[in-house]
C-alpha cells in the first residue's frame, strides 16, 4: 500500500531546506574532507554503503573524526561506543549549511538530541533487512538524492506500507522503535540521505 506519511511514526515536519543551497554545501564539505560525489557514486555502484560521519567523539582527530565508528549500531555498539558518545560537530561542516541545517534540526527537537549524524549513500540494487532500531527512540532523515525506486517499507500487524521520501526539501521524523522497518534502493543510483540519530 502506498502512502505518503505514516503517522505518528514516520512525518515531515515543519522546517524544511533548500536542497540545492544544501547540496552545494555537501560539496565544499567533500572537498575539504579530500572525497568527491562522483567518486563516492561510482563506489557505490558495487559497495553496499557508503557513510560519513559529522558529528564524532570527544577527542578523536583527522580523518578518525568522520572514518570512525561510522558503521552499525551493533558494530559500534560491539567497540565500546554508545549513540549518546557523539557530542562533538565535524569543524570542516559548522560554518556550511549542512552544519547549521543539524543544529537546526537538534533545536527543533523537543527533547534531548545527541548522537550521530550521518551522510548516508545506499549502494545501487541494495536493501537492509525489516528491523527496529532499539537503540534510538528519534531520527530524522533528509533525502538529498533519490528517485522513485528508492523507498521505504513500514510493517505492522495487518498490512506492509510503501513510502518514498522526495528530494523536496522535507525533513522527516522517523520512529524507528515502534515500527518495523525497511529501505530498498532498487535504481541504478546511490541513493543520499542526512540521517540524524539521537542516543536519548
Amino acid at each position: 500500500m502506498k502512502i505518503e506519511s505514516l503517522q505518528p511514526y514516520c512525518y515531515p515536519i515543519e522546517i524544511s531546506t533548500n536542497i540545492d543551497e544544501l547540496m552545494s554545501s555537501i560539496n565544499v564539505l567533500l572537498s575539504r574532507l579530500g572525497l568527491s560525489l562522483d567518486n563516492i557514486n561510482t563506489w557505490c555502484k558495487s559497495n553496499f554503503a557508503y557513510t560519513i560521519n559529522l558529528t564524532h567523539l570527544n577527542g578523536l582527530t583527522g580523518s578518525d573524526r568522520w572514518r570512525k565508528y561510522n558503521a552499525g549500531h551493533f558494530t559500534v555498539k560491539a567497540q565500546g561506543v554508545s549513540e549518546s558518545n557523539f557530542t562533538e560537530h565535524l569543524e570542516e561542516a559548522n560554518d556550511l549549511l549542512i552544519g547549521k541545517l543539524i543544529r537546526q534540526i537538534y533545536e527543533y527537537h523537543e527533547d534531548k538530541f545527541q548522537g550521530r549524524a550521518q551522510l548516508i549513500w545506499l549502494g545501487a540494487n541494495q536493501q537492509y533487512k525489516f528491523h527496529r532500531d532499539l537503540h534510538t527512540p528519534n531520527r530524522y532523515h533528509v533525502p538529498l538524492i533519490t528517485n522513485e525506486k528508492c523507498y521505504w517499507l513500514f510493517r505492522d500487524n495487518k498490512n506492509i506500507y510503501n513510502l518514498h521520501m522526495p528530494a523536496d526539501g522535507r525533513i522527516w521524523y522517523l520512529d524507528p522503535i515502534n515500527i518495523e522497518h525497511t529501505f530498498r534502493n532498487e535504481s541504478q543510483e546511490a541513493r543520499l540521505h542526512l540521517l540524524l540519530t539521537s542516543g536519548y
